[in-house]
Protein backbone atom coordinates (compact mmCIF):
# COMPACT_ATOMS: atom_id res chain seq x y z
CA UNK A 1 0.00 0.00 0.00
CA UNK A 2 1.50 3.38 -0.93
CA UNK A 3 2.50 5.59 1.98
CA UNK A 4 0.52 8.47 0.45
CA UNK A 5 -2.79 6.59 0.51
CA UNK A 6 -3.94 8.10 3.82
CA UNK A 7 -3.44 11.51 5.33
CA UNK A 8 -3.51 12.38 9.01
CA UNK A 9 -6.37 14.40 10.45
CA UNK A 10 -5.59 18.05 9.80
CA UNK A 11 -2.75 17.24 7.37
CA UNK A 12 -2.84 19.50 4.35
CA UNK A 13 -1.92 18.65 0.79
CA UNK A 14 0.67 21.03 -0.62
CA UNK A 15 -1.55 21.73 -3.64
CA UNK A 16 -4.54 22.64 -1.46
CA UNK A 17 -3.37 26.09 -0.41
CA UNK A 18 -6.11 28.68 -0.88
CA UNK A 19 -5.47 32.36 -1.07
CA UNK A 20 -5.69 33.23 1.74
CA UNK A 21 -4.49 29.97 3.27
CA UNK A 22 -7.70 29.21 5.18
CA UNK A 23 -6.71 25.88 6.72
CA UNK A 24 -3.21 27.14 7.58
CA UNK A 25 -4.68 30.13 9.41
CA UNK A 26 -7.11 27.88 11.28
CA UNK A 27 -4.37 25.45 12.34
CA UNK A 28 -2.08 28.29 13.47
CA UNK A 29 -4.80 30.00 15.51
CA UNK A 30 -5.90 26.74 17.15
CA UNK A 31 -2.33 25.73 18.02
CA UNK A 32 -1.75 29.15 19.61
CA UNK A 33 -5.01 29.00 21.59
CA UNK A 34 -6.36 32.02 19.72
CA UNK A 35 -9.93 30.72 19.65
CA UNK A 36 -11.56 34.03 18.67
CA UNK A 37 -9.44 34.16 15.53
CA UNK A 38 -10.12 30.46 14.94
CA UNK A 39 -13.85 31.23 14.99
CA UNK A 40 -13.25 33.94 12.40
CA UNK A 41 -11.23 31.43 10.32
CA UNK A 42 -14.11 28.94 10.49
CA UNK A 43 -16.55 31.60 9.40
CA UNK A 44 -14.34 32.48 6.40
CA UNK A 45 -14.17 28.80 5.42
CA UNK A 46 -17.96 28.47 5.64
CA UNK A 47 -18.43 31.63 3.55
CA UNK A 48 -15.95 30.48 0.88
CA UNK A 49 -17.99 29.86 -2.28
CA UNK A 50 -15.97 26.86 -3.39
CA UNK A 51 -15.47 24.71 -0.29
CA UNK A 52 -17.90 22.04 0.92
CA UNK A 53 -16.77 22.39 4.52
CA UNK A 54 -13.87 22.84 6.92
CA UNK A 55 -12.09 19.58 6.08
CA UNK A 56 -12.47 20.43 2.39
CA UNK A 57 -10.03 23.28 2.93
CA UNK A 58 -7.31 20.74 3.80
CA UNK A 59 -7.35 18.50 0.72
CA UNK A 60 -9.09 17.95 -2.60
CA UNK A 61 -9.93 14.41 -1.45
CA UNK A 62 -11.82 15.74 1.58
CA UNK A 63 -13.53 18.31 -0.64
CA UNK A 64 -14.78 15.51 -2.91
CA UNK A 65 -15.95 13.41 0.06
CA UNK A 66 -17.72 16.31 1.78
CA UNK A 67 -19.37 17.41 -1.46
CA UNK A 68 -20.66 13.87 -2.04
CA UNK A 69 -21.93 13.63 1.57
CA UNK A 70 -23.86 16.90 1.13
CA UNK A 71 -25.26 15.70 -2.19
CA UNK A 72 -26.58 12.53 -0.53
CA UNK A 73 -28.06 14.36 2.47
CA UNK A 74 -29.79 17.00 0.34
CA UNK A 75 -31.20 14.38 -2.06
CA UNK A 76 -32.23 11.84 0.60
CA UNK A 77 -35.84 10.85 1.22
CA UNK A 78 -36.74 12.88 3.21
CA UNK A 79 -34.02 15.42 2.42
CA UNK A 80 -32.02 17.21 5.08
CA UNK A 81 -33.41 20.74 5.07
CA UNK A 82 -31.94 22.32 8.18
CA UNK A 83 -28.71 21.99 10.13
CA UNK A 84 -27.81 25.10 12.09
CA UNK A 85 -24.43 25.88 13.61
CA UNK A 86 -23.35 28.72 15.84
CA UNK A 87 -19.77 29.99 15.89
CA UNK A 88 -19.24 32.18 18.94
CA UNK A 89 -19.46 35.84 17.95
CA UNK A 90 -21.03 35.16 14.53
CA UNK A 91 -24.64 34.78 13.38
CA UNK A 92 -26.19 31.31 13.15
CA UNK A 93 -25.78 29.54 9.83
CA UNK A 94 -28.16 26.98 8.35
CA UNK A 95 -25.52 24.81 6.65
CA UNK A 96 -28.01 23.17 4.28
CA UNK A 97 -29.04 26.53 2.80
CA UNK A 98 -25.42 27.62 2.91
CA UNK A 99 -24.15 24.65 0.87
CA UNK A 100 -26.99 24.97 -1.66
CA UNK A 101 -26.04 28.61 -2.31
CA UNK A 102 -22.34 27.98 -2.93
CA UNK A 103 -21.52 28.13 -6.65
CA UNK A 104 -18.47 25.86 -6.37
CA UNK A 105 -20.29 23.22 -4.32
CA UNK A 106 -23.34 23.16 -6.59
CA UNK A 107 -21.07 22.94 -9.66
CA UNK A 108 -19.28 19.93 -8.12
CA UNK A 109 -22.58 18.30 -7.10
CA UNK A 110 -23.82 18.52 -10.68
CA UNK A 111 -21.43 15.67 -11.47
CA UNK A 112 -23.29 13.27 -9.15
CA UNK A 113 -26.56 11.53 -9.81
CA UNK A 114 -29.26 10.18 -7.52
Amino acid sequence: MPSTRWILFGQRFANQIHNPDLSGNLLADLSQGNFGAAGSDLSKIFLNGDLAGVLASFSAIEDFVKTYEWFQLINATPPLTQLTIQIDGFPQVNIVRWIASKPGATRKMSGFSV
